[in-house]
């Protein structure tokens, strides 16, 4: 007799409040195979995304999945973060390397404005650039690159949250700049570009 997805011993739980992509595959909690947005996003090439959806529908979930396929993540002992594992068995593992070599090869910028709901518009502000200094900290290997010698003080204001209301929103293309150069290293092992 075949077992029932609907038999209480082998029904997985919900992943009600979890926004993590990596706790709801290691605690193995249902999940809704949405990995073939990678492949979309890899296919199409956009130079921006906005992933648009009501609330509850899992947008913060899913950029979660991005996240830890694309990041190029490292701890704070140095040691490179291993997330290929995360998508074992899922559709973007089954596409191919032709997908797949993306997986664990880019700096990642994760913001999200669910935090940011507060009070008032000053509080909204301070939760984002809170997020914003995070990212910034979660990065900031970048900046033993001696190209970026020239944005190290901006970047470490920003990181600490010591920019002011002006200088802080335009912190995020400060970013991008950064990693963009970061990443179209020719010098570096593991980055794309590296020429050995």
């Amino acid at each position: 007799m075949a077992e029932s997805i609907f038999d209480p011993k082998v029904m997985k739980a919900l992943p009600v409040g979890y926004d993590d992509f990596s706790e709801v595959v290691e605690k193995d909690l249902y999940y809704v195979d949405k990995t073939l947005l990678i492949r979309d996003l890899l296919e199409k090439g956009a130079k921006v995304n906005l992933f648009t959806r009501p609330r509850r529908f899992g947008k913060t979930l899913n950029m979660s999945m991005l996240q830890y396929f694309f990041e190029d993540g490292w701890d704070i002992a140095g040691k490179k973060m291993e997330y290929r594992h995360l998508f074992e068995g899922l559709e973007i593992a089954s596409c191919g390397e032709e997908y797949m070599k993306h997986q664990g090869q880019y700096p990642v910028i994760f913001l999200t404005l669910k935090g940011a709901k507060q009070d008032t518009w000053e509080e909204s502000f301070d939760a984002i650039k809170k997020q914003l200094a995070s990212e910034y900290d979660r990065h900031a290997y970048i900046l033993e690159n001696d190209r970026l010698e020239r944005y190290k003080n901006r970047f470490e204001r920003i990181m600490m949250c010591e920019e002011d209301r002006s200088g802080s929103l335009s912190g995020s293309s400060l970013g991008e700049q950064q990693l963009q150069q970061y990443c179209a290293g020719d010098d570096q092992p593991g980055r794309p570009g590296y020429k050995g």
